[in-house]
């Protein structure tokens, strides 16, 4: 299957303090990865900080999320793309087995999407394995950036919406491109990689400080602010808020005149 996926760490020039961590932790638990791992960085050329095994991206200037992420995707040619975001560290051993059974699900089923996270959680079971994001149902982060398979021509195709990061969580989901092809989203129910972002809003998570420590990673405090614990509570109604079927909570936020997520 090596041929058919390359995977991007999406990112960018602001951010070449971090790739040293993803790195790492790519290499401590995925040390068999057979695909080819791709950094798309636009925006100065940092060139220098890039890890020696991964293939560095820079087309120019970072005019947009999804223009960058336009120009990453046009460099890979493999049909299917694994979209792992900058500040994702692994903690826990990939099996590459698992992945190679999701591209073979993929190929027969023609899917455009298959999120490696169960965050959140699919709505409808097809195998032990895999089940569908009802998209039908306008269900919230239908297109989540979890860590995800992409079909890489359709990820361009919603792409050209020129989507932020947010509303491409929120909005592209609900395009005409994904209600066309409503049947072809899936997440597994159990994360094939497991992970924990370490930055929040450009500072780092404090438990990312613990960790550099004891693994011996180089962590750049000058250039980023750890953020406090006190300012990273969940409130009472965010946690009630989970438990409910994703396909109420688009209906209930529109009760109470909130955007659909």
């Amino acid at each position: 299957m090596k041929n058919e996926l390359s995977i991007l760490i999406a990112s960018f020039s602001k951010a070449y303090d971090i790739w040293n961590i993803t790195d790492y932790y790519f290499n401590k638990y995925w040390s068999d990865n057979p695909y080819k791992v791709f950094l798309g960085a636009n925006g100065n050329d940092k060139k220098k900080y890039c890890p020696k095994k991964w293939l560095y991206i820079n087309k120019g200037a970072d005019l947009s999320w999804s223009k960058s992420m336009i120009d990453y995707l046009n460099c890979i040619n493999t049909k299917y793309v694994l979209v792992y975001l900058d500040d994702f560290a692994l903690t826990n051993n990939v099996v590459t087995n698992s992945i190679d059974t999701i591209i073979d699900f993929m190929n027969k089923d023609n899917s455009k999407m298959v999120r490696l996270s169960s965050r959140p959680k699919p709505d409808v079971k097809i195998n032990s394995m895999i089940g569908r994001i009802s998209i039908k149902d306008r269900v919230p982060y239908s297109t989540s950036l979890q860590a995800a398979i992409w079909d890489k021509e359709f990820l361009l195709d919603l792409l050209k919406y020129d989507f932020n990061p947010w509303q491409f969580e929120t909005k592209a989901g609900k395009t005409n491109e994904a209600f066309k092809n409503s049947d072809k989203f899936y997440a597994t129910y159990n994360s094939i990689l497991e992970y924990k972002h370490f930055v929040e809003k450009g500072k780092f998570l404090s438990f990312i400080k613990e960790n550099a420590k004891n693994d011996g990673i180089f962590l750049d405090i000058n250039n980023r602010l750890f953020w406090d614990k006190s300012d990273m509570n969940t409130n009472i109604s965010s946690k009630i808020y989970q438990y409910i079927p994703n396909k109420y909570k688009n209906k209930i936020r529109k009760i109470f005149n909130k955007d659909e997520l």
